[in-house]
């Protein structure tokens, strides 16, 4: 039988102090040039009241930093010395994997639009943005009131030359700030993730929504059960715990939806997952090269255009969506 008494261990979401070791999640870092990668595993505890999984303990403070100062970190993100150069699309399609998230992106707000019939002045906050293809569908489809959040002065300088005010910080930095402007939404794309202390974030958020006011966030699936990993995660939601920890903050979930595949999305999966362990020993997914970015474009994006296809190559194949509003509103 397991131990269901890990020393010291707080669920995140529902407060719960039982929980298990379940396995283990390795993220091997990002080395600049000249240096070499420092691997950060940690253990997996599992809630045993709602089924939340989180690091635990935590990696190394240090770790932590190197990996998100790391330059090739943020060229992933598409930041690099050009950027200045380049529209805005470019900027959100300019390797494969923007080019997924550009596409995830359009159906973020495609749901966001179906489901609370936003009118065009609705003021919209991207949290943690990146160049935001969030917000340049936003703008190509008539929304007039977008803000981006992100910690990277390049980023939000490229934005405010696109018309977009940014606040060029932190999540944590921005829960401190006296803000006059209140958002009607904020969207947390594939960040709450990576986040400590989600709780604290979550709870700071509030403040800055209006009366009417809604989150969309959405995290991938459990994607600690996949067989390679997709950057440094420490919390692993599912559809019980998100809804646990946004009641906790303050808010009340009035939409969610899981991403599932059908038999010949599973089929590719395997296949992939299958390739990734044996050329990629299963470490943070691919990396980007010219070989692969050809293949993508050419053989990949045909492909998953004509047979339906719902999963990626570089991002979440499967996520988890949720609208939630504040809840118990004066």
């Amino acid at each position: 039988m397991k131990n269901s008494q890990i020393k010291d261990f707080i669920c995140t979401c529902c407060g719960a102090t039982s929980g298990d070791y379940g396995g283990t999640y390795v993220v091997p870092s990002l080395p600049d040039k000249g240096t070499q990668p420092t691997t950060m595993s940690y253990k997996l505890a599992t809630c045993l009241t709602c089924g939340h999984v989180k690091a635990f303990p935590l990696p190394a403070e240090e770790d932590v930093h190197r990996y998100y100062a790391s330059e090739k970190f943020w060229n992933a993100q598409g930041v690099d010395d050009s950027f200045k150069g380049r529209q805005w699309y470019q900027n959100v399609t300019g390797n494969s994997g923007l080019w997924e998230r550009y596409h995830r992106a359009g159906h973020q707000l495609s749901v966001i639009e179906k489901t609370l019939k936003l009118e065009k002045k609705a003021k919209i906050l991207d949290l943690g943005s990146g160049y935001s293809p969030f917000l340049y569908h936003c703008q190509k489809r008539g929304f007039e009131n977008l803000y981006a959040l992100d910690p990277s002065p390049n980023v939000c300088q490229f934005l405010e030359t696109q018309g977009i005010p940014t606040y060029n910080m932190l999540f944590e930095d921005y829960i401190c700030l006296d803000d006059p402007i209140k958002f009607d939404i904020m969207v947390i794309s594939h960040a709450i993730e990576h986040l400590i202390d989600p709780v604290r974030i979550l709870i700071g958020l509030r403040k800055h929504l209006t009366d009417d006011g809604f989150l969309y966030i959405d995290v991938p699936f459990q994607d600690h059960l996949r067989p390679y990993n997709q950057g440094l995660h420490l919390q692993f939601f599912c559809d019980s715990s998100i809804r646990l920890v946004l009641e906790k903050c303050g808010y009340q979930v009035c939409w969610s939806d899981i991403d599932h595949h059908r038999l010949i999305d599973r089929a590719f999966l395997a296949v992939f997952y299958f390739l990734y362990g044996k050329l990629f020993h299963g470490g943070s997914g691919i990396t980007s090269s010219a070989t692969i970015e050809n293949l993508h474009r050419w053989i990949w994006r045909p492909l998953k255009m004509i047979l339906g296809l719902r999963i990626n190559i570089f991002i979440s194949t499967a996520d988890l969506r949720v609208i939630a509003s504040v809840a118990n509103k004066s």
